[in-house]
């Protein structure tokens, strides 16, 4: 039988780890939590045995939570990591998505049930070491012009490219809550992104929808695919004026697609729905799909959401 996997904690101040030790006896968990308070030292701990997931506090000492979990990525570690943070600071929740891939970002003073729920979902949801996030190249998606954000069922950010944690941190449409949760600036476009997130996932479909902005006249506009099994979303966050992600003839050029197969292929990459996609390619939603059909069997992927990974992808290796 094989030992119980360690999530590691690191936190410098002593009655932190002495309320979590005491609260963690009280509930059945399935895993072994191992505590430092020194960031160094946990550092060399984590080298040398990688946990399962590590919960690392945001300010510290010398090296900050930010700073550890970068050490550890250049180490090698690829463990999931969720950030603590004492105050609610919409910047450092963007650099903790952006900066340390953090899975979540939590407030303090957090629930021990909650940062337990947290651990646990980072434990079912790990990946194998040196596999990008769900195998979509991350200096391709940092090349778009789009946002590209991964959220998990209940809303929080789990990933975000350069373009998606910029959008999110200006606050001007969507935000991210104190739980590290994307949300609307407007009340109503919250529980219009609440009720697609539940539609494309129980419809398996991509859904529309778009976000009205403070400071620009123009709303963001948001297309949301199903990502895994897990019930992960992948959202694409597209200002109107910004350029497309990537060329048409590049796209032919990787996959061996026609012009109007690769044109239809760089719409959806760019986050665009079918219905919008054929619009901007000037072809009926009847061609659209028929033209769709073509690409996945020449790609070999049979989802829109698998097509852009792949597409995303084999950009980041060229």
């Amino acid at each position: 039988m094989s030992d119980p996997p360690t999530v590691l904690f690191v936190d410098d101040e002593p009655a932190v780890h002495e309320a979590l030790a005491r609260n963690l006896r009280r509930r059945q968990i399935s895993w072994t939590p191992a505590f430092q308070q020194d960031p160094r030292a946990a550092l060399a701990q984590a080298t040398r045995s990688p946990p399962a997931v590590a919960v690392l506090d945001l300010l510290m000492p010398e090296l900050d939570g930010l700073a550890l979990a970068e050490k550890m990525r250049a180490a090698g570690v690829d463990c999931p990591i969720l950030i603590l943070s004492g105050c609610n600071d919409f910047a450092a929740a963007q650099a903790a998505i952006n900066r340390a891939k953090a899975f979540r970002y939590y407030v303090k003073p957090c629930p021990t049930d909650d940062l337990i729920a947290g651990v646990e979902e980072a434990l079912a949801q790990s990946r194998p070491a040196g596999q990008g996030t769900a195998g979509v190249g991350d200096q391709a998606l940092d090349r778009l012009a789009v946002g590209v954000v991964v959220i998990d069922q209940g809303g929080a950010v789990v990933f975000a490219n350069q373009r998606g944690g910029a959008l999110l941190a200006a606050r001007d449409g969507l935000m991210l809550d104190s739980a590290g949760v994307c949300r609307a600036e407007r009340r109503a476009d919250s529980e219009a992104l609440a009720a697609a997130r539940r539609e494309a996932v129980a419809q398996q479909e991509s859904v529309a929808l778009s976000i009205e902005r403070t400071e620009a006249a123009t709303p963001l506009r948001l297309v949301l695919m199903p990502f895994d099994e897990a019930g992960r979303i992948l959202l694409f966050v597209t200002d109107p004026d910004a350029p497309a992600p990537l060329s048409p003839e590049l796209i032919a050029q990787m996959f061996g697609l026609t012009p109007s197969e690769a044109r239809l292929t760089a719409a959806l990459a760019g986050g665009l729905d079918l219905t919008e996609a054929a619009e901007a390619c000037s072809v009926t939603k009847t061609t659209a799909r028929s033209y769709l059909k073509q690409i996945f069997m020449k790609v070999g992927v049979s989802r829109q959401a698998e097509l852009v990974q792949a597409v995303l992808s084999a950009a980041a290796a060229r």
